[in-house]
């Protein structure tokens, strides 16, 4: 019998299994990051938020991280001008991770609040070649057009819920091989976010889980890996 194709969850801060998914379960490295499952992949970074608090030697353990767990990504990376301190030092911290990030040739997952401009012009001029994901996406549609054009990936989650939000529309402008789905720190499953992602989207739900897992395997499977994109 062969196997049945598993949602991907992106981006998850629970160590908890679900049923036929495969997750990244996201830590920040200004935290201990505690005994993980062998076989369980992870992303480490430093969060805007935690800034900080970070060690001194922060990206030496992030180095160590990369080294002893399975780490497929790093982040959450990125930036935030609503919270954390100055978009100064916010930035700085990124373009590191957007460094090591290119040393070891992982993705970067991305938390990204008002300032997807400045997100932009650093992956311009950082030419940085592995794929950066947005994650809980929910731009508009003028900015969601300007990062397709500059090759970002999309994953999308309890947005896609809110009536108020703007990822149920933003959602239908991106190309389907550039979507990723998510679970974050929400109570709401996986399944169910595939469901309605599938269901703004008019995509039959197997098929759908199908070309998700593709994208998963075009940048998290390293024999397969195509970061010039």
């Amino acid at each position: 019998m062969a196997e049945k194709t598993p949602f991907i969850d992106i981006h998850t801060h629970s160590l908890i299994a679900t049923i036929d998914a495969l997750s990244i379960v996201s830590f920040s490295i200004d935290q201990k990051i505690p005994f993980i499952p062998k076989g369980q992949n992870i992303s480490v970074g430093l969060h805007p938020w935690n800034i900080e608090n970070r060690p001194n030697d922060w990206i030496k353990q992030l180095e160590e991280a990369i080294q002893k767990h399975s780490v497929t990504a790093i982040g959450e990376a990125g930036l935030d001008r609503i919270k954390g301190p100055s978009i100064d030092l916010q930035k700085k911290i990124l373009i590191e991770q957007v460094v090591l990030a290119e040393e070891q040739r992982l993705p970067l997952i991305i938390h990204c609040v008002k300032a997807f401009y400045d997100l932009i012009q650093i992956k311009k001029e950082s030419r940085s070649t592995v794929p950066w994901i947005l994650h809980g996406y929910n731009g508009n549609e003028n900015t969601t057009q300007e990062l397709i054009k500059h090759q970002f990936f999309f994953s999308f989650g309890k947005q896609l819920f809110s009536s108020s939000a703007k990822a149920s529309e933003s959602i239908k402008q991106i190309p389907t091989e550039r979507l990723f789905f998510e679970t974050d720190d929400s109570n709401q499953s996986i399944d169910s976010t595939y469901q309605k992602a599938s269901s703004i989207l008019n995509i039959p739900l197997n098929l759908f889980i199908g070309m998700i897992f593709d994208n998963y395997q075009q940048i998290f499977i390293k024999e397969n890996l195509n970061y010039h994109l």
